[in-house]
């Protein structure tokens, strides 16, 4: 058997046609419109999706395919056994819809697809041919609800769909039936009525009947419909809106020769068309060609005064509007004076600045100038001097003192107060508390200085060498439970002079030893300032005779090693390249 194309060419070939006349027409009409019509115009205001137009009219054309998803179900005549045949895909058709939208977003379409079998030739059961058994045609048409999310480079949409289904067999004849179409896809938006939709896929619902329903199942259609093709756009942009006008002038008050910049704002401008603009005030010399223009002020008398702004793209009404703003122009006002005074108060005989800050409101050049109802003050600009010399304490009150070219004048006063002396106090010197060394963690050698001590004896030698009027006392002690602590305190405290001098370098008779009562095994370390009393500072410790103190000869023998190697360093000489 024949496909329907084959036998049936004249009413495929008629539909094509008409596809393509009816895309052919729109297309024109679209381009008249845009010839008749001003595109939607740029907002100078931020834009919400509500402002941005949308088509009152979508048309769809373009190929189509389908994927059936379907057993054929059907009885040969005489037979008592039903016969399945799976459907095979369907690439050849078209597809159509027309959308009209409510809503930016919420539209309904009326859509109309067509797909036709391949056609291999009538089938022969006999010889266990198929033939067109397996292919069949589907007719669709269907309406329903659109949902589109509109941008401005693309627009992706569903749609729910119900409607009418016609499926045709060359060998069984066609079945009508209710069906369901739902899916979705994405449009690109090329101008304003033209658009690529690259992509649409739909799920196909119905079921056919083929035979009786009580011998023959139901052929469940459950297919894929795939299309692609152009998207026509129009309606919905109504006239173009008129041109409106509205301008500003800052500042709005002005002294005058002050400029005064006018700028103007025009909406509804056809991008297309060039704008033409122009200005005219009641007074003063006002210039440009733009939105925007400058008014020079200069020799205006005091009052108010219009600015009238023209835009123009065309005569016809709608194609130019006008703008009025206004401006004043002030007479001008005396200056203005803040003064103070740095310090506020001061000693007799010393000096405070004087800071003067004043303000035309016409920008006029200021002088200045200055008194002071005692002292001496010296300064012609915004700064003054006052020298308190042979002024006895109490307040002096300065004038400060602000004129303009014009002989405005304007004055202010500030005070500076001279502080009654007061005597010096006398500070007495204080005894100092150092670091101290801790000599218990050594139970071998408890009177040794471990490197510990030594860290805390390089801070107290720095304190001796910054302060080289200082003197160091050094108060030995010991633990209760040690053996000999009067005399082992007495070592540590000698041990910790011995450090000093041959370690560090301080002078012996900077450093006082004692010894205390502290109960633990440590040196605490006292630096005296020049003018303190350590014993009245620090009660409860005894002065050792230095005669009587000897270093342990652990601690001697290192400091005796150290001081040669200092002196072996000291005596080379030095190299000063090869020779």
């Amino acid at each position: 058997m024949s496909s329907y194309f084959q036998s049936c060419p004249g009413p495929v070939a008629s539909m094509l046609v008409a596809a393509v006349a009816v895309l052919s027409s729109v297309g024109i009409l679209a381009e008249a419109q845009d010839q008749t019509s001003v595109s939607a115009p740029a907002p100078s205001h931020s834009v919400t999706p509500n402002d941005h137009p949308f088509p009152k009219w979508e048309l769809f054309g373009g190929y189509s395919f389908l994927y059936p998803g379907a057993k054929l179900h059907y009885i040969n005549p005489g037979a008592t056994l039903p016969v399945s045949v799976r459907q095979e895909s369907n690439p050849r058709g078209v597809g159509a819809s027309l959308t009209y939208n409510f809503t930016r977003w919420l539209g309904l379409t009326g859509d109309f697809s067509g797909n036709w079998k391949e056609g291999e030739g009538a089938p022969n059961l006999s010889a266990g041919y198929m033939g067109t058994l397996d292919d069949s045609t589907l007719y669709s048409a269907s309406i329903g609800p659109k949902l589109t999310y509109r941008k401005t480079h693309f627009a992706p949409f569903i749609e729910g769909l119900v409607g009418w289904q016609r499926m045709r067999s060359d060998s069984l004849g066609s079945n009508d039936a209710i069906g369901f179409i739902g899916g979705g896809g994405i449009d690109i938006p090329l101008n304003r009525h033209f658009a690529v939709r690259p992509i649409q896929g739909d799920y196909v619902f119905s079921n056919q009947h083929f035979g009786p329903s009580a011998k023959v199942p139901t052929t469940e259609l459950r297919g894929v419909r795939l299309q692609s093709g152009a998207v026509f756009m129009f309606g919905g942009m109504g006239r173009p809106a008129p041109v409106s006008y509205s301008c500003s002038a800052n500042p709005a008050e002005v002294f005058p020769g002050d400029p005064v910049t006018v700028v103007g704002s025009a909406l509804n401008l056809n991008p297309k068309k060039a704008a033409n603009y122009s200005w005219t005030s009641t007074g003063g010399k006002v210039a440009g060609t733009s939105s925007t223009s400058n008014v020079d002020t200069a020799g205006l008398a005091p009052g108010a005064y219009t600015v009238t702004g023209h835009v123009s793209e065309g005569a016809k009404a709608g194609q130019f509007a006008e703008c009025v703003s206004s401006f004043t122009v002030k007479p001008f006002a005396p200056p203005t004076i803040a003064c103070a005074s740095n310090p506020s108060a001061v000693n007799p005989g010393d000096s405070s600045t004087i800071t003067a800050q004043g303000t035309s409101p016409q920008n006029r050049p200021l002088t200045y100038n200055y008194s002071a109802s005692s002292g001496q003050i010296s300064g012609a600009t915004e700064s003054a001097t006052l020298s308190t010399a042979g002024i006895a304490p109490g307040v002096v009150t300065i004038t400060c003192n602000v004129a303009d070219d014009s002989g405005q004048t304007a004055s202010t006063t500030t005070t500076v107060t001279i502080n009654t002396p007061t005597p010096l106090p006398v500070t007495v010197p204080k005894t100092q508390t150092l670091c101290s060394s801790d000599f218990g963690r050594d139970k071998r050698r408890p009177a040794r200085v471990d490197n510990e001590a030594k860290a805390c004896l390089d801070e107290v030698a720095l304190n001796l060498q910054r302060s080289s009027d200082a003197k160091l006392t050094l108060v030995g002690n010991s633990g209760p439970a040690e053996k000999g602590a009067e005399a082992l305190a007495t070592e540590r405290a000698a041990n910790t002079k011995s450090y000093l001098v041959n370690e560090k370098g301080i002078d012996p008779s900077r450093i006082e030893i004692r010894t205390g009562n502290a109960g633990s095994p440590s040196v605490q370390n006292y630096l005296v300032p020049s003018g303190a009393n350590f014993v009245n500072d620090v009660p409860g410790t005894s002065q050792e005779e230095t005669s009587t103190v000897k270093p342990s000869t652990h601690a001697s023998r290192h400091a005796h090693s150290r001081h040669r190697h200092h002196q072996r360093n000291q005596d080379s000489p030095a190299t000063s390249g090869p020779k």
